[in-house]
């Protein structure tokens, strides 16, 4: 799906939204990421028709929609406020969106999609008896059955825990493959990031600075370091989850889902640096790498190394002065990067 816009807003003086870019949205997420109040809801809302008297052009696969109302655009927006019709069940809240289904899919089994989203047990309840976690997980699917060609999320999982968000992300990903739909989500959690999206629209100061693959732009100016990982081995001899990257074999906890392919993360105060391996030792990775950069760290109170394991995996260590003194650090340099099993996160 290609999308054009060039979106102009303008707040006061002082603050100007200036969105401008021609994307290629794959079937899935592509997350938004920025600090608060650098213009992604604002941008969603204009994107999805909300914004009245706001100059911009808008094309969905070479369709020009800038001038048509709402309800006329093949876009779905789900805010972070669930919206939901007080004086309807929940049943008839997700009906009211079927009926009004916008055409690019149509889903046929609802009570499939109402059990793996997690609502199935809610149907016939009223809108007040739902928590902040329940109404964002009606809205989701309501939001879903519309059909829209192109589906926008703001902070969708904002009032859910760690595990719940993880198992609604888990069911938006496979409702994206099963139904080939495109979603625009606007998220400050990493994790969430970490797991669905493919690729991060970055904004910063009311523009977009960038657009990349989800790796790429999880590991800018950040002091974890993220790869896509291969399961080679669920549970070896060990009781360990063998990973590949490349020819690196890397070695984690067992994982729960089952999935072939994994982002994995891993934070720089994780990884130590040796001149030498250490066979008698519990940590379960210990790998070489090339140094290719160094730098004072953001709090500078040490030095951030990072280091190229081969050409898939790029991995990242903070170490004091001390040791950066101690292990003479130099470009192209080898040395051994040593961290646990339960430093590898895989999302």
């Amino acid at each position: 799906m290609k999308l054009e816009f060039d979106y102009q807003e303008s707040f006061s003086p002082e603050v100007t939204l200036s969105f401008k870019n021609t994307l290629t949205l794959p079937v899935g997420v592509t997350g938004i990421l920025g600090d608060s109040g650098s213009g992604k809801t604002s941008f969603l809302r204009w994107l999805a028709g909300l914004s009245l008297n706001v100059l911009g052009k808008l094309h969905l696969d070479d369709q020009q929609i800038s001038s048509l109302a709402p309800d006329q655009r093949d876009i779905t927006l789900v805010m972070q406020d669930s919206f939901l019709f007080p004086h309807m069940n929940v049943e008839k809240n997700l009906l009211f969106s079927v009926k009004r289904n916008k055409g690019s899919y149509q889903v046929n089994n609802l009570n499939t999609i109402y059990k793996v989203f997690g609502i199935y047990d809610l149907l016939h309840q009223s809108v007040s008896s739902l928590s902040g976690g329940q109404r964002q997980r009606v809205a989701l699917v309501r939001g879903l059955l519309n059909g829209a060609k192109l589906l926008l999320l703001d902070e969708p999982l904002s009032a859910l825990d760690k595990e719940n968000a993880a198992d609604l992300l888990s069911a938006i990903s496979f409702f994206c493959q099963k139904y080939q739909l495109r979603v625009l989500m606007v998220s400050h959690s990493l994790d969430h990031h970490r797991k669905v999206s493919k690729q991060i629209i970055r904004v910063e100061n009311g523009e977009i600075t960038s657009v990349g693959s989800a790796i790429s732009e999880l590991n800018k100016n950040s002091d974890v370091c993220h790869s896509t990982a291969t399961v080679h081995k669920r549970k070896n001899i060990d009781g360990l989850c063998e990973l590949e990257v490349g020819d690196a074999v890397l070695y984690t906890l067992p994982i729960t889902n089952d999935l072939e392919t994994v982002t994995i993360a891993i934070d720089s105060h994780d990884v130590i640096l040796s001149q030498t391996q250490h066979p008698q030792c519990s940590v379960a990775n210990q790998i070489q790498g090339e140094v290719i950069n160094w730098k004072p760290s953001k709090g500078h109170d040490g030095m951030l190394v990072e280091l190229r394991v081969n050409s898939s995996l790029l991995l990242k260590s903070w170490i004091t002065y001390k040791s950066y003194q101690k292990l003479n650090i130099d470009e192209g340099q080898i040395l051994w990067l040593q961290f646990k099993a339960g430093a590898i996160h895989c999302y």
